[in-house]
């Protein structure tokens, strides 16, 4: 069996509101293995973004216990937090977010480089990148030049060029039209199952979902197995 990449045990997510406390997760168990491609579907205000900003580690959470690659990560410090974003997680919104004055070899490249490496090493990650979502004839083009579906692969393969363990994605073709939707979500299957990388990938499209190795769904705070 696979290696597991994440892992909660009873993960637990509040907000304070004028109405009172209102819990969003409620002592979620889920795990994800390395090469798995997860759906996280629920409707809007279900807590499908608060479970992935969670185990991002973008959010405190109130209760429970992330796991990322058997390191326990619930308690760590800021600093500490930052540096397992960046060296075990990429992520996808849906907004793209690119640099506007970089093309899309720079954008890709920019993580790469934050994290130390060269720039020759980091523009011939980004160039294969580039080659694997099809836009191998699109490397000095900057984003105004791109469509919206380019410019969310560009997006993908900038979450990917750090070799992440997990893929996070929040509704990462909510901008974009139902065909360029499927266009992009493929691209981003395919690539995460190329790089091994366990993605977990939270979308309000069903047909979407279906294309995905399971799909689980946010249900009074709990998590259901669909399939």
């Amino acid at each position: 069996m696979s290696e597991v990449i994440l892992k909660t045990e009873g993960l637990i997510r509040s907000y304070s509101t004028q109405a009172g406390v209102l819990e969003v997760l409620r002592g979620v168990d889920f795990t994800i293995r390395k090469g798995e491609i997860v759906g996280l579907i629920g409707p809007s205000g279900s807590g499908k973004s608060s479970l992935l900003h969670s185990v991002g580690l973008l959010e405190e959470t109130q209760g429970g216990k992330i796991s990322i690659l058997g390191q326990d990560v619930s308690s760590l410090n800021d600093n500490e937090r930052t540096k397992v974003r960046r060296d075990k997680m990429g992520f996808v919104y849906q907004f793209h977010n690119l640099l506007p004055e970089l093309d899309a070899c720079e954008n890709i490249a920019l993580p790469m480089l934050i994290a130390g490496h060269s720039r020759e090493t980091a523009n011939k990650r980004a160039v294969e990148l580039l080659g694997l979502l099809g836009l191998g004839g699109r490397i000095k083009h900057l984003p105004a030049q791109l469509s919206g579906g380019e410019q969310q692969r560009v997006a993908i393969g900038r979450a990917l060029v750090n070799h992440p363990k997990l893929l996070l994605a929040d509704e990462p073709t909510g901008n974009l039209d139902p065909q360029t939707s499927i266009y992009v979500l493929e691209f981003l299957a395919k690539i995460a199952k190329e790089e091994n990388v366990a993605a977990l990938i939270g979308t309000h499209n069903l047909e979407l979902a279906h294309k995905m190795d399971r799909i689980v769904r946010i249900e009074n705070g709990h998590l259901v197995e669909e399939k």
